[in-house]
């Protein structure tokens, strides 16, 4: 094209020309006015284009910093439109008008989003495409007899060349180039339909078999599609080609009347073909037919090989087929696979981000076709797992360990642990008829889950990069190689099972009971191995260790029923795990044993059944042993010393609580054992005294420790061994339980007072827990006053109201003051409602007041020897140095 020296306009749609006074494009009719988006993209495009001529020297630094400045501030205000401002009061002038036209046009006017305005002409033209195509087929079909076949068929192979010829001539238009598109669409869609068409106007009715048509409707389609598509008319039209070309397969599998099971190797191989011009020599075949035929091949594969998978199930089933030959799968698995690796060497070179993914299905296709060769022999299924595992194996002997460099290497490892997994999970059902070969899958998949765990902690496993980015070496190596060595104590044990049901023996095994013993030996095999670790691989043997334990437990649930059984076995479980502790000097670890000890003494007690009164003692007993081996650790053994004494604890703490719990089981819903009441039973006392020797020992502790707060519960546990033992007797006198318990609330309150390390946030609810024992002491009292001949009561009530009353005035305890008025006044009131009593009420009253009256007499006659006597007193309890007494103090006291 002439240069000219007239400024254009160009096209931000299509790039035509056009005058600087046009508003629409004179090529495409769409608006020159750009978009929003059109405004992003162009100035991030100038941006980027500024940059490249700095760096080439075309454009100096300082118009390349301007330039960027303004363009960067377009693009900002492109991404961040400002708001819309209302305009002001006053109109602008006609002057600023002007200038304000000359400096930038308006834009077109652009109602709802800009797509529906610039694409508003091609969806018109789609609609009415349709239409008329719709309309077409209605036509052809229910004309019926007003016009013969031969007019019809006319028609429908004029319309395709009439929608053909004119969108190959709106093609060649600009103007209307995009209506030219959808013309030879609408023509190229109706291609294969007239091969329809002619089938149902000329062979439906003949019986006469369509195969023909349908392969020369098929290869006209592909060579017509492919055609345009080399022509270059539209991008997508190398789609229609491929599925026409695969509808040609089948038809040609058709009429050479070929078995049912060639059709997945067929459909592989076309594959083959779609994939070939992505790699072809020449540009233009390799652009136009490479991406849409190379993702068409890769979407047939996976379907055929699925198919040929159903069909070998449902062969002979409900289906109208018999396999000829069970040879197909191996074949057709190994073309899939041949696929795969080839495009997987294609995509290291020409598509390396998808190159992991084509390798791993390669690698898994592969396996895949081994394994099918177990179904073309027929030797089973239960074989399936045992090829399974010689591929993982396989895999794994071809890792970056051997001495062989293959394309794929890096990812075998991971293919092998998914091989291994699938050998014992998937076919775990079919081991059942077969438990020998069970057995041998699962050994084998215990070899390698511990051999993988090696591998890991060595640094000789490929683990993916995703896994590993960033990360410390021991934060993914540890917990994924005891994530093996816990697989492999899993499928160790599930092996273990198989192999004992192929004994002859196990033929006449009735119950669970009779795995125990096998596993028992199972068991204490992992433990030796763990043992002997140390040497060899250290870190680790606690994994081992806690498999161990936890087959165990397995071992003691199969033994529960069993006669005494379960007893040996936890009995030998703790002389094992007590030596193990000592042999690896872990102190933690005599936590396993003590609680194999403990199960142990009470399946002993279910067993041989001794006098339920001794069970508290006895387990309270363990625990008196184990205080008095911490108490010959403490000074020696720290750890262990601490370790032993948490034992102690928990032990004492289970002695009542078994007692209870075995009351529980021997009690009836009405409370009685027998024709006793649970609580006049002597397991009820020994429970009892499992509580009171427990305060008595955390009391101990507190004095060793000088902790007053553990001396604090200490006493809490002491009060409840009280309560328990006054609920043996079965005391009628709610005053048994309450005075003793109103007793400890009002002198623990108190004594906690004393305390200097008494936490800040728990000394102001002290004085109102002296007011609520105060308020247990007194309010029975109260209560049995108001009974018949209750006036014993109301006297203990006024005396144990003055009592209180003294302590709160001599203390100035407030809450403590003002719960011994309030029931000094309720029993006064209750003298004046209540007369049944030996003494008249106004006596007893008047000789209460006179001795409060004289008490505050007193008090008012010596109130310098009452205020020093009481700061001593207060100072005393407090265990503080007695305060100095003032001057005039002593002066008053001497006269």
């Amino acid at each position: 094209m002439a240069e000219t020296s007239e400024p254009r306009w160009y096209c931000l749609s299509c790039g035509a020309e056009n005058p600087v006074a046009a508003l629409t494009c004179r090529s495409c009719a769409r608006s020159l006015a750009a978009s929003a988006q059109q405004e992003q993209q162009g100035s991030a495009f100038l941006l980027n284009e500024l940059l490249h001529l700095n760096k080439t020297g075309e454009i100096s630094d300082e118009l390349y910093f301007r330039l960027t400045q303004r363009y960067r501030e377009a693009l900002n205000e492109a991404l961040n439109p400002p708001e819309e401002v209302p305009a002001p009061d006053a109109a602008p002038s006609a002057e600023e008008k002007a200038a304000s036209v000359r400096a930038k046009p308006a834009p077109a006017r652009r109602e709802g989003p800009s797509w529906v305005a610039e694409q508003q002409a091609n969806f018109l033209l789609y609609v009415g495409a349709f239409l008329i195509v719709i309309a077409s087929l209605v036509f052809v079909s229910t004309s019926g007899e007003s016009i013969g076949d031969n007019v019809r068929m006319a028609m429908l192979v004029l319309g395709t060349l009439l929608f053909l010829a004119a969108g190959f001539f709106c093609l060649r238009i600009p103007r209307v180039e995009q209506a030219g598109v959808v013309f030879f669409a609408v023509g190229s869609l109706m291609v294969p339909i007239t091969f329809v068409g002619a089938y149902g106007l000329y062979l439906s009715e003949d019986d006469i078999d369509p195969t023909g048509l349908w392969l020369a409707g098929s290869l006209t389609s592909a060579i017509f599609y492919g055609a345009v598509s080399f022509l270059g008319v539209g991008r997508w039209y190398p789609a229609p080609m491929v599925i026409a070309l695969l509808s040609g397969l089948g038809a040609t599998l058709a009429l050479a009347d070929a078995p049912p099971e060639a059709y997945p190797g067929s459909y592989i191989a076309m594959a083959f073909q779609l994939a070939a011009p992505s790699v072809l020599p020449y540009r233009h075949m390799r652009e136009t037919f490479g991406p849409v035929c190379l993702a068409s091949a890769h979407i047939v594969v996976p379907p055929a090989v699925l198919v040929a998978l159903v069909m070998t199930g449902a062969a002979g089933d409900d289906w109208d087929f018999e396999l000829t030959t069970r040879w197909y799968l191996p074949l057709t698995a190994a073309l899939a696979a041949l696929f795969y690796w080839a495009q997987a060497i294609w995509a290291r070179r020409s598509f390396p981000q998808g190159e992991p993914a084509i390798t791993i299905a390669a690698l898994a296709v592969t396996a895949g076709a081994a394994v099918t060769i177990v179904f073309a022999m027929g030797v089973g299924e239960q074989w399936y797992g045992v090829a399974v595992a010689i591929i993982g194996w396989v895999y794994a002997a071809a890792g970056e360990r051997s001495r062989l460099r293959w394309f794929g290497q890096r990812y075998v490892d991971w293919m092998a642990v998914g091989a291994i997994t699938i050998s014992w999970v998937v076919f775990t059902e079919l081991y059942g008829d077969a438990p020998r070969i069970g057995a041998g899958v699962h050994f084998s998949a215990a070899a390698f889950y511990m051999l993988a765990a090696r591998l890991v902690s060595t640094d000789q496993f490929q683990v993916p990069a995703g896994l590993v980015a960033g990360k410390e070496r021991g934060a993914y190596q540890v917990p994924l190689a005891a994530g093996f060595i816990y697989a492999a104590g899993l499928v160790l044990g599930v092996g273990y099972f198989y192999l004992l049901s192929s004994l002859p023996a196990a033929e006449t095994a009735d119950s669970a009971s009779d795995l125990a013993l096998p596993f028992f030996g199972l068991s204490l095999g992992l433990a030796a191995v763990a043992a002997t670790m140390r040497w060899w691989w250290p870190e680790f043997r606690s994994h081992v260790y806690a498999i161990a334990a936890g087959m165990s437990l397995f071992v003691l649930l199969s033994a529960v029923d069993g006669e005494g059984q379960v007893t040996v076995l936890l009995a030998a479980y703790t002389a094992v795990s007590l030596a193990l502790t000592l042999w690896e000097r872990e102190p933690l670890t005599l936590a396993l044993p003590a609680a194999y000890g403990f199960f142990a003494l009470l399946a002993a007690w279910r067993y041989y059944e001794p006098t339920d009164l001794y069970l508290p003692l006895a387990v309270a007993g363990v625990g008196c042993g184990l205080f008095a081996l911490y108490a010959g650790l403490r000074n020696r053994e720290a750890e262990w010393s601490r370790v032993v004494q948490a034992l102690a604890f928990a032990y004492l703490v289970a002695a009542p609580i078994a007692g209870w719990v075995r009351l529980s089981i021997l009690a009836d819903p009405d409370g009685f054992i027998g024709t006793d009441s649970f609580e006049a039973t002597a397991l009820y006392q020994t429970s009892a005294a499992a509580v009171l020797l427990l305060g008595a020992f955390v009391a101990v502790q507190g004095w060793l420790l000088n902790r007053m707060e553990i001396v604090a519960v200490a006493s809490t546990l002491l009060m409840v061994a009280l309560l328990l033992e006054i609920g043996h007797f079965r005391p009628d006198n709610m005053q048994a339980y309450t005075a003793p318990l109103g007793v400890y609330l009002l002198a623990g309150a108190s004594f906690a007072l004393r305390l200097r390390t008494l936490p800040t946030g728990l000394r102001p609810l002290v004085e109102p827990v002296q007011a609520l024992g105060a308020a247990v002491l007194m309010a029975p009292s109260l209560e049995q006053s108001w009974e018949d001949g209750g006036w014993p009561y109301a006297l203990l009530l006024l005396g144990e109201g003055l009592f209180v009353l003294g302590l709160a005035l001599v203390q100035r305890w407030l809450w403590l003051l003002a719960a011994a008025t309030g029931f000094i006044v309720l029993d006064a009131l209750r003298y004046l409602f209540n007369t049944a009593q030996l003494l008249p009420n106004w006596a007893i009253l008047a000789l209460a007041g006179t001795l409060v009256m004289a008490a505050g007499v007193a008090i008012l006659l010596g109130r310098e020897r009452w205020t020093v006597w009481q700061r001593t007193v207060q100072a005393w309890w407090m265990r503080e140095p007695p305060p100095a007494t003032p001057p005039c103090d002593r002066v008053s006291a001497r006269s």
